[in-house]
């Protein structure tokens, strides 16, 4: 039993080091029964120092951030109804992190839900234990507001944003 135990572990440490990539998804959730949807949201994603952010190759702003790496995932709003805007705010010394910006709005408002993931890449040399993953890949969420179809930011006692972190091969 225990040397069925220890070939499992090893298989699992074994996919997980070859992970090159961290998938950042931000859900939104509804606290109120009489909330079923928001048009808009600003959030500020802090990115972990193991990681970090691919940029536009072609871009005119240095820091744009690759359209690749930003994934709309909700799927009850239409790609060519929804505004994606994104920035990194590279960090301003080594031992501040970079930063991503997000926002996102739809005409048609946007069901509580999974809604974007963001693709972070592994730096090289990056430990990927159990440990610096949660040192090294595990991003904050900094702020975040939601908006109602007029504009308005809906208060946090009604609805919240979360994220959850995926680590990918």
């Amino acid at each position: 039993m225990k040397l069925i135990l220890a070939a499992l572990v090893v298989l699992v440490s074994s996919v997980v080091a070859d992970a090159s990539q961290v998938k950042v998804v931000v859900s939104a959730t509804s606290k109120s029964s009489s909330l079923a949807a928001y048009y808009g949201t600003q959030l500020t994603i802090q990115v972990p120092r193991g990681a970090s952010v691919k940029l536009a190759t072609a871009a005119v702003d240095p820091n744009e951030i690759d359209p690749g790496s930003i994934v709309l995932v909700n799927t009850s709003i239409p790609a060519d109804q929804t505004i994606v805007t994104s920035a990194l705010s590279p960090a301003p010394t080594t031992t501040d992190y970079d930063t991503v910006s997000l926002a996102v709005t739809s005409v048609n408002g946007i069901k509580f839900g999974s809604l974007v993931a963001l693709m972070l890449d592994v730096k090289p040399g990056v430990s990927l234990s159990r440990y610096s993953k949660l040192v090294n890949l595990s991003p904050k969420l900094l702020s975040y507001k939601l908006f109602d179809a007029n504009g308005n930011e809906i208060s946090t006692k009604l609805a919240y944003e979360n994220l959850k972190t995926y680590i990918q091969q």
